[in-house]
């Protein structure tokens, strides 16, 4: 075998392990987040022909997803009569190990890295735990992060004379599935300006080839969207609230958090300070900037309550390329045998510490990263694993809710509810949202005035205007709903035994308060797997029916709640 031969076989066997890794990790943390629901939602209602709705029975529809493009592919498989809990996952998780595949071509083929360099950044990558995590969870992020590096190569990287073109298209899709697309093809075109101005000839045809087809795509969707929803941005933007000192503070928090769990973004600093030096221009400035932006951006924005810091995971694969030009200009030195093995040796710790994260083992001790606590809304301090745990659990568990209201209201029923998305979806009620995402009249509220109506409704729930939770800034007491007559108000699973006294805990609240007069409780029950055992119920909160008498409702579901404690 030819050396050359010999090399490429060693390339293509190490980027065979950097995949591996991959898919194992990503297996791991196969899961689908109830947020996704929402937009599956979207999507069911227009393959069955209601449109781009959440509700199909409101007056006016409502953008409450940002990922247009994501929500058409969702559309597609359940025209086609496919599992979209499969199958979305499955098309985040093969854009991942695409954008994989790229950064690995880029290192190898653009930036003329050594095989073993190009491996520390294809593998640091591979078993980020946030990249595997975001690898799956039925959102759009891993394929918003390809589009977006795919976009940065052709236009940053590639010498192409149709680069202009080629990047256009692709910034198009960043446009489509992402709200906010454009402004990342904004910062993308500022990291061309940086680097190719000067050296590649028509650069700047190429880049109003670029801006042309990213704002004209741009224009024809907020046109689309106005005449659509009657407004230029989703209502999703609505909800996160506004600029102020205090989401600042709890975006910085959010990023901090981050770093002290994985504390090889570390890395990230003398990568930053490697690249700028002057014989790194051409490439470092723009991979620098690339990778800083989507940091910029969760600061901005507050920060958000979701696992593994979602809004930098566009961000790791230009932190992968300065790991590759970290480890590349280390070995480009001579030195020993001794040396080369020291270095390999703190590569593959630097890997292994991020791995290590996923059993909650950490570098930076639980009492420095709890200093820095950004969900505010939870009383204690939950690592990022934790709260991935906590979210998948959630899921699963909104998910049996959903599927037995199907099982037990009527069509043309309504539900006030918060977590709407595996609720919405299998439930298939009108959904009224404490949130806002699907009820413009929340969305629209100011953040001072959704906090003023929380505390009160009940005051001990929210301390300060500060503890809300990150991406949820506005939220209304179930109350604010009272007004559209819902069937159901209330609903959750409870689980045997102890149901008697689960069951009372949930109801207190709305036995004690009068607004919520004209609603009981009621309940049904669920078998188990041995004859006469009860797993669980549903527990819902509903309208009382004509000519039903509160009182007697109530008398005659707490008989029966006790009856079945008792039997259970």
């Amino acid at each position: 075998m030819k050396p050359a031969d010999r090399a490429l076989a060693l390339e293509l066997l190490l980027l065979l392990l950097a995949l591996v890794v991959y898919s194992l990790l990503a297996c791991y943390f196969w899961w689908v987040n109830d947020d996704a629901f929402i937009s599956f939602r979207y999507a069911k209602n227009l393959a069955s022909g209601y449109g781009l709705t959440y509700n199909p029975s409101a007056t006016a529809p409502v953008e409450g997803y940002s990922n247009y493009l994501w929500v058409l592919v969702a559309a597609l498989f359940e025209r086609l009569g496919m599992d979209v809990v499969l199958w979305i996952p499955l098309v985040s998780f093969v854009t991942g190990g695409g954008l994989l595949l790229l950064v690995w071509h880029v290192c190898r083929a653009w930036l003329r890295f050594d095989p073993w360099s190009t491996l520390a950044a294809t593998l640091f990558l591979a078993a980020f735990p946030p990249y595997a995590v975001w690898a799956t969870s039925g959102l759009e992020t891993m394929p918003f992060a390809f589009c977006l590096f795919l976009t940065f190569f052709v236009l940053v990287l590639s010498t192409s004379p149709r680069s202009g073109l080629w990047a256009g298209l692709a910034g198009l899709l960043v446009v489509l599935i992402r709200a906010e697309g454009v402004g990342w093809c904004l910062v993308v075109a500022l990291c061309a300006v940086f680097s190719q101005a000067r050296r590649k000839p028509h650069f700047w045809k190429h880049l109003a080839v670029f801006l042309a087809i990213v704002l004209v795509g741009a224009a024809v969707q907020e046109i689309w969207r106005y005449s659509y929803y009657g407004d230029l941005i989703p209502t999703t933007f609505h909800v996160k609230g506004s600029l102020s000192g205090w989401t600042l503070q709890r975006g910085l928090s959010y990023v901090i958090v981050f770093y002290l769990t994985f504390v090889s973004s570390f890395l990230s600093l003398p990568g930053t300070l490697y690249l700028l030096r002057q014989r790194q221009r051409v490439f470092g400035g723009p991979i620098v900037i690339a990778y800083w932006a989507p940091n910029l951006y969760a600061v901005l924005v507050g920060g958000d309550f979701m696992a593994m810091g979602r809004f930098l995971v566009p961000a790791l694969p230009f932190l992968a390329l300065m790991i590759g030009f970290l480890t590349n200009e280390i070995r480009s030195r001579p030195m020993s045998y001794r040396n080369r093995v020291l270095v390999g040796a703190v590569v593959c710790a630097t890997i292994i510490t991020g791995i290590l994260s996923i059993w909650n083992l950490h570098i930076v001790p639980e009492s420095v990263r709890s200093v820095f606590h950004f969900r505010r809304n939870a009383a204690v301090y939950r690592s990022e694993t934790d709260q991935w745990l906590a979210m998948r659990r959630n899921s699963r568990r909104w998910a049996d809710v959903g599927t037995a209201l199907a099982e037990y209201a009527a069509p043309g029923d309504s539900l006030v509810e918060g977590a709407i998305g595996n609720i919405g979806y299998y439930s298939n009620l009108t959904i009224y949202d404490t949130n806002g995402l699907v009820s413009r009249e929340v969305a629209e509220l100011t953040v001072e005035d959704s906090h003023a109506l929380r505390v009160q409704d009940n005051p001990p729930i929210v301390a300060n205007l500060a503890r809300r939770s990150p991406g949820h800034d506005k939220s209304v007491p179930r109350a604010f709903f009272l007004d559209r007559e819902p069937t159901y108000i209330y609903a959750t699973l409870l689980d045997a035994p102890g149901l008697e006294s689960q069951a009372l805990s949930h109801l207190t609240y709305f036995r004690e308060r009068s607004e919520y007069s004209q609603y009981v409780p009621d309940m049904m029950v669920m078998q188990g797997t041995e004859p006469g055992q009860v797993s669980r119920i549903l527990l819902v909160i509903r309208r009382l029916r004509p000519a039903q008498d509160p009182e007697t409702a109530w008398s005659v579901f707490l008989s029966r709640l006790h009856a079945l404690s008792g039997e259970n």
